[in-house]
């Protein structure tokens, strides 16, 4: 994780543009000078009731497969001036070199897949409005053409953007993660390009649906990624008139471990800015939403355990201790599995995953208690929690698979400077059973 200096320990404070939303933009140069750098329940049998202040009993997943990966085809490469290595592999960016086109153009991706998701609901699935839908995208998926977003008004564009797509009263009863939003920015702008510093933002806009007004003010959150993976960034290749930026695992902080961290520090300075543009920080993964307990990570941070770490830090215990384990998992990823042993989740808890890489995948699994207290020595390869309690592992399966788009030819044309065309893995949307809250 992170540190956190002692006092009196002067800390770079590099200034982002206020996310989301704000209306007077301060320029980076003016802050940076007044404030040094520094068995399983799908389809109730029965009537369930909702949970103690929730109105929900049931969440139901629609994953958007989609490929957000960089791109190994020469044709769509040909267009690209951002290219470097992911490995030994060279790979490019997809993406318009105007940000302001980019975003426009992944947004209409974007509200074609919520509308296909949307067709795909039956009236009588939620007619009393206890069932929260839950749509993932995948990481990776506002990236733009550099490999990051530079622009300084570019991240309010894509909340505000995505804002507009999901306000209508049809929503009232979706949760959206879309997906993450790279973006980076320079310390000391004017300094040579040897002596730049670089700071890396790897987040996830989430959002609960339907319109806004006095009494009503959907959930809007920011959950940053909290390890830099050698995947988040290409390194770039030296060659001439290259616009990829740099390679962020080697700028940023290492741990004694040799692990890359983003830096949290900037988001807890930012905010006070993003609660008064009305969205708040996911602190450590764990956040709430509609009084249903959720925990999110992105790509690498499952796989080093990062929500499960910070739930034990926290005196959490599925017996015991003061923190309750989530109820909803959420893992929005770029080439990552779920790792049973790392889930975080109450008894009959679910998470959903959505891939960019790996086929994109669509995963859903429901963790049951099977044996509480220690087990024993010869249990230990089974999924433990701290108290060495066994648990089950309950894949469900996708009931509707639907391509976004109908045919080939549709979808290269969609898909066009933004997003690697692949005949094999088409963007899809996946619709999950209906799953009753833990």
């Amino acid at each position: 994780m992170s540190s956190y200096p002692s006092p009196g320990v002067e800390i770079p404070r590099p200034l982002f543009i206020l996310i989301l939303g704000l209306l007077v933009y301060l320029s980076l140069d003016s802050i940076i000078a007044s404030h040094p750098l520094p068995k399983i329940l799908l389809v109730p049998t029965q009537p369930l009731l909702p949970k103690p202040g929730s109105k929900y009993t049931s969440t139901q997943f629609y994953g958007f497969g989609i490929f957000t990966g960089g791109s190994t085809n020469e044709e769509e490469c040909a267009l690209s001036n951002s290219v470097g290595f992911v490995e030994s592999e060279l790979e490019c960016y997809l993406g318009y070199d105007d940000e302001t086109t980019d975003i426009q153009h992944r947004m209409e991706v974007l509200r074609d897949a919520i509308e296909l998701a949307y067709s795909l609901t039956d009236e009588d699935e939620d007619d009393d409005g206890s069932l929260l839908k839950i749509f993932v995208v995948p990481e990776f998926f506002f990236r733009g053409g550099r490999g990051s977003l530079l622009g300084e008004n570019v991240i309010s564009e894509i909340c505000n953007q995505a804002e507009d797509l999901i306000t209508e009263p049809r929503f009232t009863n979706w949760l959206f993660v879309f997906g993450t939003i790279l973006a980076s920015e320079v310390y000391n702008r004017g300094a040579p390009e040897a002596d730049r510093e670089w700071i890396f933002y790897n987040f996830a806009p989430v959002m609960l649906g339907g319109p806004t007004s006095h009494s009503r003010k959907p959930f809007r959150g920011l959950a940053p990624k909290e390890y830099v993976s050698k995947i988040d960034f290409l390194k770039p290749k030296h060659v001439f008139n290259n616009t990829a930026v740099p390679f962020a695992f080697q700028l940023t902080d290492h741990d004694d471990k040799g692990l890359a961290h983003y830096d949290f520090d900037i988001w807890e300075r930012m905010e006070e800015n993003m609660q008064e543009a009305g969205y708040e920080l996911i602190r450590r993964n764990f956040f709430m939403v509609e009084g249903i307990r959720f925990s999110i990570e992105i790509c690498l941070d499952h796989a080093l355990a990062e929500a499960k770490e910070n739930f034990m830090r926290k005196g959490g215990g599925l017996s015991g201790g003061f923190v309750k384990a989530s109820q909803v998992s959420l893992l929005s990823s770029a080439g990552m599995e779920i790792i049973d042993k790392n889930l975080i989740l109450e008894n009959g808890g679910v998470i959903y995953h959505q891939d960019g890489l790996n086929d994109r995948k669509s995963n859903a699994k429901i963790r049951y208690l099977t044996q509480a207290g220690k087990a024993g020595e010869q249990e230990k390869d089974k999924y433990l929690d701290h108290q060495g309690s066994i648990f089950e592992l309950v894949d469900v399966t996708a009931i509707v698979e639907k391509n976004l788009y109908g045919d080939e030819e549709t979808t290269k044309k969609k898909l066009a400077r933004l997003y690697p065309y692949l005949p094999d893995t088409l963007p899809q949307i996946r619709k999950f059973p209906k799953i009753a809250i833990a």
